[in-house]
């Protein structure tokens, strides 16, 4: 076996990764530091085109119709705020499932101490930002929030805007809304719907089986 070759063609291949000219599923990866970069939250996704950090999901493993099918998520830091993108296959609706109380579109942002997310030690709390609509299609946002004392963020956990044009939605949050001693955060993003009395129930995730959640460093 030659090793001279077999390491040429592996420098080769994290050249092109490097470069962006071909991409993989980095489901089990860090993805490094959060990008920054201006996004308008209007429903176009054109403004994402250079940002290298998509993560994507297969088609069709949902369990509720084509508008609850995550295809792709990404992240950047937009001025003040955190510009959030979700892609799915059929449309974005509201509602996407009629006859339940509610449904929606989640992100659940998790912050950890540490620059890695790997010790679950190092996790000191969530912000859960959705938007959701009732039966009746009325639109709302909706927000959970968990942090130990003395870690609480100071701002805003809802979305501050949000917008969606066929299958891409985009939300921002304000970045007051992350503890000033995080050091990377993970997503969750999701689909689901809630009606009483059997509660909640889920039709998609992008959820790293290793870590929980996708991991970025904050810079």
């Amino acid at each position: 076996m030659n090793f001279k070759y077999i390491y040429i063609i592996i420098m080769m291949v994290l050249s092109l990764l490097n470069s962006g000219c071909i991409s993989w599923d980095l489901a089990s990866l860090e993805y490094g530091t959060l990008e920054t970069t201006t996004i308008t939250i209007d429903g176009d996704n054109s403004d994402w085109k250079n940002v290298r950090n998509k993560i994507t999901d297969p088609a069709n493993d949902q369990t509720g119709n084509s508008s609850t099918d995550i295809t792709k998520f990404s992240a950047v830091i937009s001025g003040t705020n955190m510009a959030l993108l979700m892609e799915t296959s059929g449309p974005i609706a509201m509602p996407h499932t009629p006859g339940q109380d509610s449904s929606g579109y989640g992100v659940s942002i998790n912050f950890f101490t540490n620059t890695d997310c790997y010790n679950s030690g190092s996790e000191f709390g969530w912000v859960s930002v959705e938007i959701r609509a009732d039966n009746l299609g009325n639109v709302l946002y909706d927000s959970q929030y968990f942090t130990p004392p003395n870690t609480t963020p100071s701002g805003l956990f809802y979305p501050t805007k949000a917008a969606y044009a066929g299958n891409v939605l985009e939300m921002e949050v304000s970045l007051t809304a992350i503890p000033s001693n995080a050091k990377s955060i993970g997503f969750w993003p999701r689909t689901d719907s809630y009606l009483a009395p059997q509660g909640a129930t889920q039709y998609d995730d992008m959820n790293n089986v290793n870590i929980g959640n996708y991991c970025f460093k904050l810079p």
